[in-house]
């Protein structure tokens, strides 16, 4: 298993084709997964920088010849946890004994609950859930830690079900060993100075709006009778800055600037994410990804 990790607009997507490319050469049967925690939604190619897919089937698109799963397959309304995650990705998994899932994606929880094999199951989620139903806004709010809690729009602090989330999720990220690495796994972390990051972030969020592309895809969303701005995908960098335009409080040009804004600031906790590991192989372009991948598949 190959992981491609890194922050947001680095340039994952591009390299993953040439990723599978090289593992085909090698006689190898490349797919890729996702691990974007918002690509998994449908029809948000726009706001959430998806791929737009070649061919698309039941379980899987085919973008550039390899098979993509994961992209695109959660309906607006949905939430998506990281036990849905795991249950999603071990499917793919069986479905693909004699494949090489390459995965692709800047969320870390994500890709650590499989690359740290994370020991979660529908018993735990349940009582963990069941035992924090039962705290009031306030008490959910001292078990948040701090800088997360700060950072939390007035909306998101309101929401029970927005802090229970985080707090199992903490909880799961510490309890987690990461000391430990399968030696089959290729941890590979794209690492690009903040600079370029930042430079990639700007172009990208101005094609963003060209010809009203992100607005006409967000009207489109926000015109469905379940769509709420409490939603799982409404707190997507990208989608929550509207909210502000849609209600009349923001023009489109300050939206564009705050999405640039905000996209930086998460680059930068992603790579604060990410650096953590201590099983990262930092690269910085194609070349050093081909020799890792050399070096870790020796096949001629």
């Amino acid at each position: 298993m190959i992981v491609l990790s890194g922050p947001t607009a680095s340039g994952k997507t591009a390299l993953s084709f040439g990723i599978c490319k090289l593992l085909k050469d090698k006689g190898l049967d490349p797919i890729i997964i996702n691990a974007d925690a918002f690509q998994i939604y449908k029809d948000l190619y726009v706001s959430t920088a998806t791929p737009h897919p070649d061919e698309v089937n039941e379980d899987h698109w085919v973008i550039n010849g390899f098979k993509h799963f994961l992209f695109g397959f959660i309906e607006f309304d949905k939430e998506y946890s990281i036990y849905n995650y795991q249950r999603d990705f071990q499917k793919i998994l069986q479905d693909n004994p004699n494949s090489t899932p390459v995965i692709v994606g800047g969320s870390g929880l994500y890709i650590d609950s499989i690359v740290y094999k994370y020991e979660l199951n529908d018993s735990e989620l349940s009582a963990q859930s069941s035992e924090l139903n039962d705290l009031n806004i306030d008490e959910l709010s001292t078990l948040v830690p701090s800088p997360i809690l700060e950072k939390l729009n007035n909306s998101d602090r309101k929401n029970p079900r927005r802090l229970i989330n985080i707090i199992i999720n903490q909880k799961r990220s510490e309890a987690n060993d990461r000391s430990k690495i399968d030696p089959s796994i290729l941890y590979l972390y794209l690492s690009l100075e903040q600079e370029d990051i930042n430079s990639n972030i700007e172009t990208r969020t101005s094609e963003m709006f060209n010809d009203n592309k992100i607005e006409e895809e967000l009207k489109r969303l926000i015109s469905h009778k379940n769509f709420t701005w409490d939603l799982q995908v409404s707190k997507a960098v990208g989608i929550s800055e509207f909210q502000k335009y849609f209600n009349d409080q923001m023009k489109i040009d300050e939206v564009q600037e705050t999405i640039v804004k905000n996209t930086i600031r998460l680059s930068k906790k992603q790579r604060k994410w990410f650096k953590r590991n201590p099983h990262i192989i930092n690269v910085n372009n194609f070349g050093d990804i081909e020799k890792e991948i050399d070096n870790f598949l020796p096949i001629s």
